[in-house]
């Protein structure tokens, strides 16, 4: 998955190898895509990559003509699929965790000036992430899991993207990645001795996208 994620950051930053867009001011886009989403942690050694989708509006203050600070409001699909599931004869189970976020990230924006209508940037930054559903996934049939997880996730997010100037604004592409700062699970006792633990699993959020959208200058 690493050298999976380094090579889509990789592939951003060479198609992002060509002029400011605009100078300061503010910017108001929107956007869209998809995610690759998992766990990381020392509990998540069953968990593995599932797709999804994230999307919504995003406002870059460009203080200069380099950098910007870059709040977002998004709806981005987390989760994993889960391979520790089998049947009474060892058989795989198809099985996965859908968790929906309302995420807020604020974002440093770093963008590189150069000659034309292309601008390439960097960015990072915190994301509040406020779970608006999660649900477990068994051979077809669909569980309420919300109350295992915390209400509230904090993650760190790097990305990269490239805007070309297009009528009066900027297409954009961008891949980004972000990781949980902490456990998102949340089990109450019982579930807890239930599975003879005495500490909250340690299972982290970890999710990469790939997303597109359009940004105005006013």
């Amino acid at each position: 998955m690493k050298k999976r994620m380094f090579a889509l950051m990789l592939g951003a930053v060479i198609l992002s190898s060509v002029s400011p867009l605009f100078a300061e001011g503010m910017v108001f886009g929107i956007k869209g895509g998809s995610t690759m989403a998992t766990g990381t942690g020392e509990d998540a050694e069953n968990l593995s990559m599932k797709t999804g989708a994230a999307g919504g509006v995003f406002m870059c203050y460009r203080v200069t003509r380099i950098f910007g600070i870059q709040p977002e409001l998004l709806l981005v699909m987390k989760g994993a699929k889960d391979d520790g599931w089998r049947d009474i004869n060892n058989n795989a189970i198809n099985a996965s965790m859908m968790l929906n976020y309302f995420e807020i990230p604020l974002l440093l924006k770093v963008n590189i000036p150069l000659e034309g209508k292309i601008e390439p940037s960097l960015y990072s930054g915190p994301a509040l992430g406020i779970l608006m559903s999660a649900r477990e996934k068994i051979e077809g049939e669909s569980v309420d899991i919300k109350g295992l997880f915390k209400s509230i996730d904090i993650g760190i997010i790097v990305g990269a993207g490239v805007g070309y100037e297009m009528g009066k604004g900027s297409l954009i592409l961008e891949v980004r990645y972000e990781i949980g700062m902490s456990t998102v699970m949340d089990l109450g006792a019982e579930e807890l001795a239930a599975e003879g633990l005495t500490a909250q699993p340690d299972v982290r959020n970890s999710v990469s996208s790939i997303m597109i959208g359009y940004g105005f200058a006013f």
